[in-house]
């Protein structure tokens, strides 16, 4: 596979690179928002409690009062799982910073995940069109929609971590997305054997049999994720479950840990996990392989 680089191709200086990827991910995303047009109108509801169902401010809502108390307040159940989301409410809450930068950091996120997807794209097909619609393809998808139409959606930070999984050759920013990703979203850590999986194929490793280095850098991201995994899985199997009930008046996270392997309820969402992700991921990794071998 080409890299840049590799071939007497250079790209633009560093400044200038920078700004045209910058140019092409914002031009992308208005193009993507003009269609699609998010209902931006209901943010208006900010003061109409009569509004607070709404999904495009409902998280928001709760999201800003556990800025007031990271550690004590309780929000609805549809929207308990704020509470372990911590990475940018934390800065929020120690330095009494401005309410609407934190509503913007979706938005900052979504500029960075098509910056990425600009530079990845134009890394291989040296065309600024073919990163242009590839990045405006990448933005037609569901976590841009809901990272720029409901507030406090934080989905385009989840994806610019898997994209540094999955794409970026330097292993540091694998590291620092497996350390911090998981406190913006725990999906992160449910996705990521399968960017691990597009990182193999992408560098070849399939094709060239480099087992070796999978499972090394395997093991260096899961060793990354521990710091977060003590801390989140160790207070609830202690019992301290960050005041989260479920309708009976049980702990939420526990009783979901210890029923998650026997209740039958979990095991086809599962095996479509596995089906859509993993199977299809490997069967394309292994085909490439056959395909380049016998070529």
């Amino acid at each position: 596979m080409k890299r840049l680089g590799t071939s007497g191709d250079r790209p633009p200086p560093h400044v200038t690179y920078l700004f045209q990827l910058l140019i092409c991910a914002i031009a992308a995303a208005m193009v993507v928002l003009v269609f699609f047009a998010p209902r931006y109108v209901a943010w208006s509801g900010f003061e109409l409690p009569e509004s607070w169902s709404n999904p495009e401010i409902n998280r928001a809502i709760e999201t800003l009062r556990l800025i007031e108390d990271p550690f004590g307040y309780q929000p609805s159940p549809s929207n308990r799982v704020i509470v372990w989301r911590l990475l940018f409410v934390l800065p929020w809450h120690c330095l009494s910073l401005p309410k609407l930068g934190f509503l913007l950091m979706p938005f900052v996120g979504c500029v960075a995940a098509l910056m990425l997807t600009a530079q990845l794209l134009y890394r291989e097909g040296k065309s600024w069109r073919i990163a242009f619609c590839g990045t405006a393809l990448t933005a037609t998808c569901s976590w841009f929609f809901v990272s720029t139409g409901w507030l406090t959606y934080f989905d385009s930070w989840v994806l610019l971590g898997l994209l540094a999984i999955g794409f970026v050759n330097h292993i540091g920013w694998g590291i620092t997305a497996c350390v911090l990703v998981p406190w913006i979203d725990e999906r992160f850590v449910l996705t990521l054997p399968l960017a691990m999986t597009a990182r193999a194929i992408y560098f070849d490793w399939l094709v060239k049999g480099e087992w070796r280095n999978i499972l090394r850098q395997g093991m260096i991201f899961f060793a990354a994720l521990l710091p977060w995994a003590g801390v989140r899985y160790g207070l609830i199997l202690a019992g301290i479950d960050r005041g989260m009930k479920d309708g009976a008046g049980q702990p939420f996270d526990r009783e979901l840990l210890s029923n998650v392997l026997g209740n039958d309820s979990y095991r086809p969402g599962g095996w479509a996990y596995v089906q859509a992700g993993y199977l299809s991921h490997w069967a394309y990794g292994f085909g490439t392989l056959g395909n380049k071998q016998s070529g």
